[in-house]
C-alpha cells in the first residue's frame, strides 16, 4: 500500500459516472449523488489537524461538510474534492489501518486526500504532457495551472507524484513568507523525511527564495529548516 494505492482504493467506491461529473459540479455531486450536507461558512472555527491543505472540515458521521467559500476561484473545487477524500477514506477501513501504522499518519492522511482531490479534478495526462522528458521544474506548476482549470495546489499534487525520489513541491507566499501548500512524496521504503515543508511554516526574512524577483527562476540546493531549527 502507498498513498496512490490508497487514493485508488478510495475512488473505487465511486461510480465512473460520479467521478466523471465531479469536476464539472462538485457541489451537486456531493449533495445529490452522495447525499451529503454541504454548507459554506465564512469563518471556520475548526481546521484540519496537521495543517490540512484545504479550507474545509467535515463531520463525517453526520454527513456534513463545512467549507470556507472562495467563489469564482479554482480553490473552492479543491476544498470540496479534498473533503470528498476524507469521506471516502472514512468508508475504507483498510486505508485507515495502513495509515495509522505509518510515520506521520495525520499528514499522510492529508496527502491521501490531496491525491484523491487531484485525481477527480485533473487528468493524469495533463501533468505528464507538461513535464515532458526533462526534470521537474517550478515553471511546470505555472504551465499546468495556465493550461488547465486546476488550482495551484492540485497542480502541485499532480507534479509531486512524478518526482524521481523523496521530495516535495512547496508553494510559498512571497509577501508573508509562509508555505501555503506542500505536496510531499515520501520515500517508498524509508517513509517521510525528518524535515519537510508543510502548510503554515514560515521562512525567515533573509531566505533566498523570498529574494527572487517576480518571474525569475533558479535551480540550486537549499537546506530546509523547521520552525524549531532542525535542518
Amino acid at each position: 500500500m502507498n498513498p496512490e494505492g490508497c487514493a485508488e482504493q478510495a475512488l473505487s467506491l465511486l461510480t465512473d459516472d460520479v467521478r466523471a461529473r465531479f469536476a464539472g459540479n462538485p457541489m451537486a455531486v456531493l449533495r445529490d449523488d452522495l447525499d451529503l450536507t454541504v454548507t459554506a461558512v465564512e469563518h471556520l472555527a475548526n481546521a484540519r489537524d496537521d495543517g490540512g491543505a484545504c479550507d474545509g472540515v467535515s463531520f463525517l458521521q453526520d454527513g456534513v461538510i463545512l467549507y470556507a467559500p472562495t467563489p469564482w476561484s479554482r480553490r473552492e473545487n479543491f476544498t470540496l474534492a479534498h473533503e470528498l477524500g476524507h469521506w471516502l477514506t472514512e468508508k475504507a477501513p483498510d486505508i485507515y489501518d495502513w495509515i495509522a501504522d505509518q510515520d506521520e499518519p495525520g499528514r499522510l492522511l492529508e496527502t491521501v486526500c490531496d491525491r484523491i482531490a487531484q485525481r477527480v479534478l485533473l487528468p493524469e495526462a495533463a501533468a505528464i504532457a507538461v513535464i515532458g522528458s526533462g526534470p521537474i521544474r517550478a515553471q511546470h506548476l505555472i504551465d499546468l495551472y495556465d493550461t488547465t482549470q486546476a488550482s495551484r495546489p492540485v497542480c502541485a499534487i499532480a507534479l509531486a507524484k512524478h518526482l524521481p525520489g523523496l521530495g516535495a513541491i512547496a508553494i510559498i507566499d512571497r509577501y508573508t513568507g509562509a508555505v501555503t501548500h506542500a505536496s510531499v512524496k515520501p520515500d517508498p521504503e524509508q517513509g517521510w523525511p525528518t524535515v519537510f515543508p508543510w502548510r503554515g511554516q514560515q521562512l525567515n526574512d533573509g531566505h533566498p527564495l523570498l529574494g527572487l524577483p517576480p518571474g525569475a527562476a533558479t535551480a540550486r540546493r537549499l537546506a530546509w529548516r523547521t520552525p524549531w531549527g532542525t535542518q
